[in-house]
């Protein structure tokens, strides 16, 4: 699939998504995601993408990609992130998720949806006929496998270095789902890789790949201080 058919996947998926969720309206806060968004995308391994950020109500650590670039991060996810090296490392384990065309690969492989009815969302006779046929495809979404998960966190490294943060803000990032640190449903990094590897497992991992590939030498955290967003979308200090 090019990208310009997966762009209207993409949008077809996402007008359904957004028609069961609250986009949470703040331009400061969205300017700060998108920023830090579209710098990491510049130097993504698939750039001509035009990648989409919107935020999304509640309090469940949420994030979501789906086929084309569509980002989405829930407040509660971004009301647990401590620093904008950790904002900047859930934004790229998404993107690199979206390099490597894992949500269309996903939804592909959703049961009753295959290739027939990925040219069936593409080839609706109008938008609202697509946004219908792909309402019904997004119920069956389950989450990636984990070796899908291992190829996107090894990309979200190079991705940070890439931009200039320090790779270690992955590590910062799901640091913060651990206990003891309160928990909302779901938490994001267990819903990611479906709980096949237990998270402190997964921590110790990412750290050792850090120090093997050398991304863990000294590149900062915060260059726009993350304190004055977390204020806004009403995070204890």
């Amino acid at each position: 699939m090019g990208d310009a058919q997966e762009r209207v996947l993409g949008a077809r998926v996402a007008a359904a998504f957004e028609d069961s969720e609250s986009v949470y309206i703040d331009r400061q806060v969205a300017g700060y995601v998108n920023q830090i968004g579209q710098k990491l995308a510049r130097l993504s391994d698939r750039p001509t993408i035009p990648y989409t950020f919107r935020i999304l109500r509640g309090e469940a650590g949420r994030g979501v990609v789906l086929p084309g670039g569509y980002i989405y991060v829930t407040v509660g996810l971004l009301r647990q992130l401590r620093s904008q090296c950790e904002v900047a490392a859930v934004l790229a384990h998404m993107m690199a998720h979206a390099s490597l065309g894992h949500p269309a690969q996903e939804l592909e492989r959703v049961e009753g949806v295959g290739p027939e009815g990925i040219r069936e969302i593409l080839g609706a006779a109008d938008r609202r006929a697509g946004v219908e046929r792909a309402r019904a495809a997004l119920q069956g979404m389950k989450g990636y496998p984990r070796e899908w998960e291992s190829d996107a966190d090894k990309l979200t490294l190079l991705y940070l270095a890439r931009v200039g943060f320090t790779s270690e803000g992955y590590a910062r990032s799901m640091e913060s789902f651990l206990p003891p640190v309160a928990r909302t449903p779901e938490p994001y990094w267990e819903r990611a890789g479906k709980g096949e590897v237990p998270l402190d497992k997964r921590l110790t991992g990412l750290r050792a790949e850090l120090e093997g590939m050398g991304l863990d030498a000294g590149l900062p955290c915060e260059q726009q201080p993350y304190a004055p967003i977390r204020a806004r979308l009403g995070a204890t200090p």
